[in-house]
């Protein structure tokens, strides 16, 4: 009679690559056992090694998986950044510690040294939970010809013009003005920042006219 063929089993360390290579946070693991096993057992033909096999396949996969969804993320967070920069300086509405700040509308007018002006209005609204000014939060810089135009020296008849040093309390609303000296004709750049930073929260370009 003919001898029947013993059956091979997987060794110890092929069992435990094989449980281990189940969990995910274990996989790494299953993955060194499995290494393991296959150096120690080279040349023995005595046992199967399939736990190993799955276990290396296993981990694999897992670095598939691990760094295709890293990739996509950090894809994700650039186009995330520049989508909010974006947003961030071409909207007429900039957000500051719970404040907001809205572009409304400019007008040129002539001041009392009959020079011509630019009038800008924004809306700004206290949403936080102290009393907070417009001062306080934003800075708003006007630029023609890339230099910085400066804020006349003369008093005008524009409330809105005095409002940006009242307090407000949580929920009110109010209209604040700021005026600059034009050199010319040319485009207005308008550009808001939070005030002691140089982070820009609004850029618009503006026609003096």
């Amino acid at each position: 009679m003919a001898e029947k063929k013993t059956k091979k089993k997987d060794s110890k360390l092929s069992i435990a690559a094989a449980i281990t290579a189940l969990f995910i946070f274990t996989i790494p693991i299953g993955f060194i056992l499995a290494i393991v096993d296959l150096i120690k057992s080279k040349g023995d033909k005595s046992q199967r090694h399939l736990g190993s096999y799955f276990a290396i396949v296993s981990f694999v996969l897992f670095l598939i998986v691990a760094f295709s969804n890293g990739s996509g993320n950090n894809s994700n967070n650039v186009n995330a950044t520049k989508q909010a920069s974006a947003t961030q300086q071409d909207t007429d509405t900039a957000t500051n510690d719970d404040t907001t700040l809205k572009y409304l509308k400019h007008e040129v007018i002539t001041d009392s040294n009959d020079r011509e002006v630019v009038v800008v209005y924004f809306d700004f609204t206290n949403n936080s939970k102290d009393n907070e000014a417009f001062i306080y939060n934003y800075n708003v810089t006007c630029f023609q010809n890339d230099k910085e135009l400066d804020y006349p020296l003369a008093s005008f008849d524009i409330d809105e013009y005095n409002n940006a040093a009242r307090e407000l309390q949580t929920g009110a609303n109010i209209t604040v003005a700021r005026i600059y000296i034009l050199e010319d004709k040319s485009d207005i750049d308008l550009e808001v920042t939070a005030w002691g930073s140089s982070k820009k929260l609004m850029k618009l370009t503006l026609k003096a006219e």
